[in-house]
């Protein structure tokens, strides 16, 4: 799929300001829903792509799970684990729905991933 510059400078500054704000993020990758990489910010560049393929899965999943426990569509997913919390946000935009992926060390505070992520899936909704 392919993207306007302008949609990708705004997906980077949307992802660069989250990691600023936040801090102890070891990723932040915005994907399509099929799995593909827009725009990511990581520590380990291996990681990418392995979590723009997870997103696009737990996504699937979590559009299921909302639907078959009729609570409605996907909104976000927050995985919890020993050293530290993935949070996955759906943006849709009017071009391509996409998956904010967030990978935070243990340090970072839940609610702040929270805050900035949905700022910058609110972002992403709106970008062109």
């Amino acid at each position: 799929m392919n993207f306007s510059d302008s949609m990708k400078n705004a997906a980077g500054g949307a992802v660069d300001e989250l990691v600023t704000a936040v801090g102890s993020i070891r990723a932040a990758v915005v994907s399509t829903e099929d799995g593909f990489e827009l725009v990511a910010r990581a520590r380990d560049a291996s990681q990418v792509a392995r979590l723009s393929a997870m997103a696009s899965s737990m996504a699937a999943l979590g559009v299921m799970a909302g639907e078959e426990c009729e609570i409605g569509g996907f909104r976000s997913i927050t995985l919890e684990a020993e050293d530290g919390f993935i949070v996955m946000l759906q943006s849709r935009n009017p071009a391509s729905n996409l998956i904010l992926s967030v990978i935070a060390d243990s340090e970072a505070l839940v609610g702040k991933v929270i805050l900035y992520g949905r700022k910058a899936a609110t972002q992403l909704a709106r970008a062109s």
